[in-house]
């Protein structure tokens, strides 16, 4: 009898364990249920407005310019943060609510630097968000526990991304919305409707998290305030954050190579397969001028949903491959896992640079699938296993650095070869950016 009553006592802990991380990751739906709208639409809104292909690598450094600037500076600042709301959820919250503005805002825009600004304070609030939630994850969960954290993240990461790929493509042919496209509003009502249910989204599923779940407070009146001002703490910060960059753990370090190829194959896939879709399979002109030309922007429009239902797959994918993550890991170990996933994410987007039909394309996400699952989920569980833990929120915005330079990089050596060496064709970017992200599987292999 009492082995029954601990049995039982042992599930009820263990149901009690899961739904806290539940509650605790759902907010990764609404990050990125707004993220995948952003890789999906963005370089299509921004063509509907009138930008070349060749400056789309310009236009789309907001996000990781942001993401090098904001998830170090937030997580610092969370790390010392002494708000009895909480370390993380107040940058949380405040946050996703500038993000839901943003998203609400975005396809309103009439004019190309409208949209441009407006994604530069998305992406600030999609970071703010996302390294308060990344360290709050760490916090609350520790061994095999944090891998199943990370991981359920990357299930409700690939279910809102799913959902928020498809929206075009729903609202055009199951809803039936009328694309009502003016000179004075350009960009079509189905991707209008999609952004404002993505910023109801966003703002709900970081509000689930932020209410449901609790942070420890510390004891107020044993903490002593701060004498110098406000101008001196942040320059005191800004130095930390500098000596911290020059001694950047070794288990960090280790990455630069393979997080460099991974995120120039990454770049080229969100800025380029909406486009190259809308040209291999539809017959837009490579270097078709939309803005004005109502024909060719509906053949935009027809390759944006389709590439909205191909980043569908490799989102479902990606999240139904996280659940077996924790399993396979546990057999050829965390760095063989990444890597063998990273490599055949490259030869789906090779694969797919080559088809001309929309069904095949399919197939090819099922390789950035397994590429988009692991990188959602075993960077941060191989480094969260190393990293100080009060130093977690820091060291995993100082992370984010090799996220978003190589974006930088790519962003400034693609911009004149777009036209010059690729002649404005998406597809061979796509190519390109496939050869990439195999390069860095195979980097991966060799560094177990």
């Amino acid at each position: 009898m009492e082995c029954e009553m601990q049995i039982s006592e042992e599930k009820s802990s263990a149901h009690a364990h899961l739904l806290r991380l539940i509650n605790l990751t759902i907010c990764s739906f609404g990050i990125q249920f707004g993220s995948a709208l952003q890789m999906a639409n963005m370089s299509s809104i921004y063509k509907f407005l009138g930008a070349q292909a060749s400056s789309l690598t310009y236009l789309w450094l907001a996000g990781p310019v942001t993401g090098l600037l904001v998830q170090p500076i937030i997580g610092q600042m969370s790390d010392r943060s002494r708000s009895r709301f909480g370390k993380r959820r107040p940058y949380m919250l405040f946050m996703a609510i500038t993000a839901f503005i943003s998203l609400i805002l975005m396809p309103n825009c009439s004019a190309l630097w409208m949209a441009a600004a407006l994604l530069w304070v998305l992406d600030t609030s999609n970071n703010g968000v996302t390294l308060p939630f990344r360290a709050l994850i760490a916090e609350h969960s520790s061994g095999a526990n944090r891998t199943l954290g990370y991981s359920l993240q990357t299930f409700f990461s690939g279910a809102g991304a799913t959902i928020a790929a498809l929206l075009p493509w729903i609202m055009m042919h199951v809803a039936h919305v009328n694309p009502n496209v003016t000179p004075f509003q350009p960009i079509p009502a189905p991707i209008k409707w999609a952004f404002y249910i993505g910023g109801a989204a966003f703002l709900l599923a970081t509000m689930w998290t932020v209410f449901s779940t609790a942070e420890e407070i510390p004891d107020y009146s044993k903490i002593q305030a701060p004498e110098e001002s406000l101008f001196v703490q942040m320059w005191n910060g800004f130095k930390n954050l500098l000596i911290s960059i020059y001694n950047m753990p070794e288990c960090i370090k280790e990455f630069y190579s393979v997080q460099l190829f991974t995120w120039i194959g990454l770049f080229c896939m969100w800025l380029y397969f909406a486009l190259g879709v809308a040209q291999n399979v539809y017959g837009l002109p490579d270097n078709a001028q939309i803005n004005g030309h109502p024909y060719y922007a509906l053949l935009l429009e027809e390759g944006t949903a389709w590439a909205g239902i191909c980043f569908a797959a490799y989102q479902a994918i990606s999240f139904i491959y996280a659940l077996f993550l924790p399993r396979i890991t546990r057999t050829i170990g965390l760095k063989a896992t990444h890597a063998i996933s990273l490599f055949f994410g490259g030869v789906g987007l090779v694969y797919a640079g080559l088809i001309h039909q929309t069904w095949p394309l399919l197939i090819a996400m099922i390789g950035v699938g397994m590429t988009w699952g692991s990188i959602m989920t075993l960077p941060y569980a191989i480094l969260s296993l190393q990293l100080p833990e009060d130093r977690m929120g820091m060291y995993l915005g100082l992370f984010n650095i090799t996220i978003c330079v190589p974006q930088v990089i790519c962003a400034f050596i693609l911009a004149p070869l777009v036209h010059n060496v690729f002649h404005d064709h998406a597809m061979s970017l796509i190519i390109f950016g496939g050869v990439s992200l195999s390069i860095s599987g195979i980097l991966m292999w060799f560094k177990r």
